[in-house]
């Protein structure tokens, strides 16, 4: 498993637009990675009365103003992207304060940890099982630090 730093969202408030791309530089993420692997991105939200929560992209919010977020890879790029239907900048109120994705290289299999994923394979987890992980299921399982 690779995985990259918190990284700002980097959504400009000055944006005029109500959809906005960032394009984040990331050489870990291969042509290999793009066709045998899986990518898995985070976004940190500040929820009213229940603290920072951690949030598997993409993510689609409808209440009150509807936001979504989806991210594309491409070698050595993760294209994220944003709308919010308001009309209204992107930057403003922004869900995200920080991004991170995890790269999971195709072919390697992780270690079954007993109950986890009732429906993987007995020789590991593949990428989809790895998205039906909550995030703190995932940081326990490869030790990955905040």
């Amino acid at each position: 498993m690779i995985y990259s730093s918190w990284f700002p969202s980097g959504f400009r408030e000055d944006t005029p637009v109500f959809n906005d791309a960032l394009e984040i530089d990331a050489p870990e993420i291969t042509e290999e990675i793009v066709t045998t692997g899986g990518i898995l991105v985070y976004g940190r939200i500040e929820l009213s009365g229940l603290g920072i929560k951690v949030v598997l992209l993409p993510y689609v919010n409808f209440q009150g103003v509807h936001f979504e977020y989806e991210y594309f890879e491409l070698s050595g790029i993760l294209l994220l992207v944003a709308v919010k239907t308001d009309g209204s900048p992107i930057g403003t109120n922004n869900r995200f304060t920080e991004f991170r994705y995890l790269i999971i290289p195709g072919g390697v299999a992780a270690a079954k940890v007993p109950g986890s994923v009732p429906s993987a394979p007995e020789t590991g987890y593949t990428a989809e099982d790895y998205k039906k992980m909550s995030y703190e299921e995932l940081t326990a399982l490869f030790n990955i630090l905040e």
